[in-house]
Parts: structure tokens; C-alpha cells; sequence
């Protein structure tokens, strides 16, 4: 095997991606069977979207989970739903009886505690799927067919389940027989709700929605006030039965948490700018902290994240600088694997003087890129204190035979097979 400055160096070759993966897990799976721990390892991949579904499949052979650093689509989380559904029902515009459910929908539960013994922790939760045109990830979805515990705390303090709020739309709306409704103010579809019998949570939600309309023009002040104890009720309890329902590898609680977490953090920034917008040219509206809410929620971290700690990381090439672990497994150095290959419609010889020409924006944006892979690739190699493997598939999906990466060029390596990482044998 190659030593280099205390670590070791070794590559690994198959003949496909689905292969290659089987053998990186058999990396990590004998590494766990010396005494390491799979948390000390980082699977570094050029694609996450591609080797996410193959590192998985391969890790559920060796009773093992993966975890990748994948961008949070904030917008996209049941957490994230529920400000914005939020932020629409304390509109002063007339709404329709959707709108006005729809943080029901997304499982609004009441700010403060006041059911017996504290925040809920029930395993009854409503779908998300129940509001039309919105489907909610496999992640997020909850099942409102479980069965409640005994000790599960009083209606009022638990979300509306699929039933109560068909039910609810049923008795809000003018005719039965239709699924039409005029559009009204959120003032007096409140008041319908008291007149009518409904959940006791739906009472605790029209109480909110009373207390926080401020006629849709709220200060900078009350903005917090409003969102945020939605969100601690909601991470008090709603996350604690996602818990519940989850597998021990925790993946959807992970979700579901940090989407908690980055939502309230979106909130804090969303009120700053509000006072900002607010001091200088805009007039106060629940319209337009919705319009912060959904521009800053758009915007996603450069650098990727999960919060899975009993996984193995897979980790995007992006994302290595400052990374260490003691055993770190390069992954897809084939030939347009992390440097993309110069395929194109223009005649090979055209390209290739189109590529190198100093003054070609194609040539500037090549050396750039190609430098900016190689500084990742350089990265990824030092993040490893004991031991770097490096593997690559010498085959397309097709059957063509692939080259290595011009990367592997750079650092000396020994040809290997799995079991001889560390066992040498």
C-alpha cells in the first residue's frame, strides 16, 4: 500500500456504480469490524443526486444507514409551510376557507401549553396530504390512522386529524353540497367557527388568529411574537411524534427537526429585514413578511448539512474544505466524473483550440472550473489522517470501458482489493 505523511493511499476498482458502492460499504462495514466507528468516515462524491440511492441500497446490506449533506429545500418542509400559511390567513384580504385552514393543515398546534402535564406527544397527527394541490415529502408525512397512547393529552392541545378537519370544511362553508365558498375576512370565518361545533384545538386557533390579525398591518414587533411560538409548539410536539413513528436510524426525525430549527432561523432574519423594509419605503403587511419569508427561505447554504449523527456521512466534493476524518473514501474518480468531460456539437479539434485560447470566455471558465475540482479533490485527500481510498467503476452503464480521472494522477496509490484496506490480507 502507499504511505504518504502517516496516511495510507489505496485504490479500489469495479465494474460499475452500483459495484463500486457495494464496495465502498465493504470498505466501512470491515473498517466498523476492527473497532471504528462509521461516524469517522466520509464517503466524498462528485454527484450526491447519483450515489445517494446506490450508498444506501449497498449500506442497508451491512445493517448500516448513509446520511448525505444535501441542501435543505426549506420551502418545501411542513415547518416552512406552516409561517407562510400563517402569514396568509393574518392577511387582512378576504380569504378563502383553504386559506383560512391551511395552518391547520400544516399541523398548528396552540403556542402555549395548555393541555394537562405539558406539549403533546401524540402519535396522531393529521396528513399533510389532506390540503389539495400540496403534496408533502415522504419525510414529512405523518398517518392519522395510528393509534394514541393512553396517556396522550387533550384535544386541544393536539393538531386536527384528516377527519375533524374534512369535517371542519363541511360545516365552514355555506352549502354542503358544493365545495364552493365565497372569500371572506379571517375575522368572521371565525366567527363561523365558534357558531359551529368544531375540535377545541380549532378554538384555541381562532384565538390565535384574533390576537395576532392586528387588521393585517403588523409592526416589526409583532412579527416574532407571532411565528415563533407557533414553531416552538410545533417542535414540542409534533416532532416528538414523528419520533415515535420512526425507525431507529432517526432519518426522519432529522428531517423534520432541522427543518424545525432552520425555519425559526428564517424567522429571526425575516423580522430583521421586515424592520428594515419597514423603516425605509414599504408599509407594514403580513403580505410582505410571506414575500421575505419566501425570498430568504429560497436561498440555500452553500455548504450542505444533515443532522444524523449515527450515519455514515456521504458528502459532497463541494463541501470537503476544513473536513477531517481518519478513513476517507473518494468516490467516482472515472474519467467526467469530478472534471466534466468537453463533449459538445462543435468538431473535437474546434474545441479543443476554443478551450486553451487565453482570450475564449470557454477557455477562461474551463481552467477556473477545472482548478476549482482539482482544489476540491486536494481537499478531500487531506481531510483523511489514516486512510484514503479512492474508487472509480471502469465501466458505463453501456459496457464502455471508462478511464480513471486525471485527479488520481496527482497523489500515488496501490491497486487493492476491499478486504485489504485494513486487514492487509
Amino acid at each position: 500500500m502507499s504511505h504518504t505523511e502517516n496516511t495510507t493511499r489505496v485504490e479500489i476498482l469495479a465494474d460499475s456504480r452500483p459495484a463500486e458502492a457495494r464496495r465502498v460499504l465493504s470498505v466501512v462495514a470491515d473498517y466498523a469490524d476492527s473497532g471504528g466507528s462509521p461516524s469517522d468516515v466520509a464517503v466524498v462524491v462528485p454527484d450526491p443526486e447519483a450515489y445517494e440511492a446506490p450508498l444506501a441500497n449497498a449500506a442497508a446490506r451491512h445493517d448500516l444507514s448513509t446520511a448525505t449533506w444535501t441542501q435543505l429545500p426549506l420551502t418545501d418542509t411542513l415547518p416552512y409551510r406552516l409561517v407562510a400559511a400563517c402569514c396568509r390567513v393574518l392577511d387582512p384580504d378576504p380569504c378563502s376557507c383553504e386559506t383560512f385552514l391551511e395552518p391547520l393543515v400544516y399541523q398548528w398546534t396552540p403556542p402555549s401549553s395548555t393541555g394537562p402535564g405539558g406539549p403533546a406527544d401524540t402519535d396522531e397527527l393529521p396528513s399533510p396530504a389532506t390540503h389539495p394541490g400540496e403534496a408533502a415529502s415522504p419525510d414529512e408525512a405523518a398517518n392519522p390512522d395510528e393509534s394514541v397512547d393512553a396517556d396522550t393529552p387533550t384535544d386541544a392541545d393536539t393538531p386536527v386529524d384528516a377527519r375533524a378537519l374534512s369535517s371542519l370544511r363541511v360545516t365552514l362553508r355555506d352549502d354542503p353540497q358544493t365545495d364552493e365558498a365565497p372569500k371572506r375576512p379571517t375575522v368572521e370565518w371565525c366567527r363561523r367557527a365558534a357558531d359551529s361545533e368544531v375540535p377545541p384545538v380549532t378554538e384555541a386557533y381562532c384565538a390565535w388568529v384574533e390576537e395576532h390579525h392586528y387588521e393585517g398591518r403588523p409592526q416589526p414587533g409583532a412579527v416574532d411574537p407571532a411565528l415563533s411560538p407557533v414553531l416552538d409548539a410545533y417542535e414540542e410536539r409534533v416532532v416528538p411524534a414523528r419520533r415515535r413513528r420512526d425507525d431507529p436510524r432517526l432519518a426522519r426525525t432529522a428531517q423534520t427537526a432541522r427543518a424545525v430549527v432552520r425555519t425559526q432561523e428564517l424567522v429571526t432574519e425575516v423580522v430583521e429585514k421586515y424592520e428594515r423594509r419597514v423603516e425605509t419605503d414599504r408599509s407594514p403587511s403580513w403580505a410582505l413578511v410571506a414575500q421575505l419569508a419566501e425570498t430568504v427561505g429560497g436561498l440555500r447554504a452553500g455548504r450542505r448539512e444533515h443532522a444524523n449523527a449515527h450515519a455514515l456521512d456521504v458528502i459532497d466534493a463541494n463541501d470537503t474544505w476544513g473536513l477531517s476524518r481518519d478513513v476517507v473514501v473518494a468516490v467516482g474518480l472515472r474519467q467526467g466524473g469530478w472534471i466534466e468531460s468537453r463533449e459538445g456539437s462543435l468538431p473535437p479539434e474546434l474545441q479543443e483550440r476554443l478551450w486553451r485560447r487565453d482570450d475564449s470566455p470557454l477557455g477562461v471558465r474551463a481552467r477556473w472550473s477545472e482548478d476549482r475540482v482539482r482544489d476540491h479533490f486536494r481537499d478531500t485527500v487531506s481531510a483523511a489522517s489514516d486512510t484514503l481510498v479512492c474508487t472509480r467503476p471502469r465501466h458505463d452503464p453501456d459496457g464502455t470501458t471508462v478511464p480513471p480521472s486525471p485527479l488520481l494522477a496527482e497523489i500515488d496509490t496501490e491497486t487493492v482489493t476491499p478486504t485489504e484496506v485494513f486487514t492487509g490480507d
